[in-house]
């Protein structure tokens, strides 16, 4: 059934699924917010579905256009996890941002944020970076990573780290082992320098 209150908001119901079939392949919606709400486990679940026999799959597109000039830090789209916590407050755990990091026409630098919420044991910070993914300004094939926030945290790496290219491994800004994987620290008891 289709029921219209007034003549500003349309209520669709059905007692069965709904499909809807697009002859001209596009659904355009006019809208600040898309809610789907399930009180079923696990659901809501939005699926992306391609049939075609094809090596590329779906997409899901971020974009943002803005009808003027771009600006660094500009952000394009975000993907927020919210949940409760123990006095069921709704609170972010974690988000994923995608920004612009330069906006230099032919020069421009993308950057994409993993943030987590990490507490001091009173206040829950929800803006610190655990992983840093940013494309280097004016230099071609590097890429920036930054892993971890503050001294005191831990990084795990299962199996094995290969580090490649001719920087070697630095322990802060000192160089600890060279491209060719010899130690370069000073003599020290047990060590040998190269």
């Amino acid at each position: 059934t289709m029921t219209i209150d007034g003549h500003s908001a349309l209520a669709l119901q059905s007692a069965g699924d709904i499909a809807i079939v697009a002859g001209g392949n596009d659904i355009t919606m006019d809208t600040d917010h898309v809610i789907i709400e399930s009180a079923s486990t696990a659901d809501p679940t939005l699926t992306l579905k391609s049939t075609t026999n094809s090596n590329v799959g779906s997409s899901l597109e971020f974009i943002s256009d803005k009808g003027a000039a771009g600006a660094d830090n500009d952000v394009i789209g975000s993907i927020k996890f919210i949940g409760d916590d123990t006095a069921q407050v709704q609170t972010q755990f974690a988000r994923i941002v995608g920004s612009v990091s330069e906006s230099a026409d032919s020069d421009e630098a993308g950057k994409l944020a993993f943030f987590v919420a990490e507490s001091d044991g009173t206040n829950t910070n929800q803006n610190t970076i655990g992983l840093l993914i940013e494309g280097e300004h004016a230099t071609d094939g590097q890429i920036d990573v930054t892993i971890a926030a503050g001294n005191t945290s831990t990084t795990t790496v299962n199996g094995m780290l290969v580090v490649d290219g001719p920087g070697g491994l630095l322990m802060g800004s000192t160089q600890a082992i060279d491209s060719s994987g010899l130690l370069t620290v000073a003599a020290q008891t047990g060590i040998t320098a190269a």
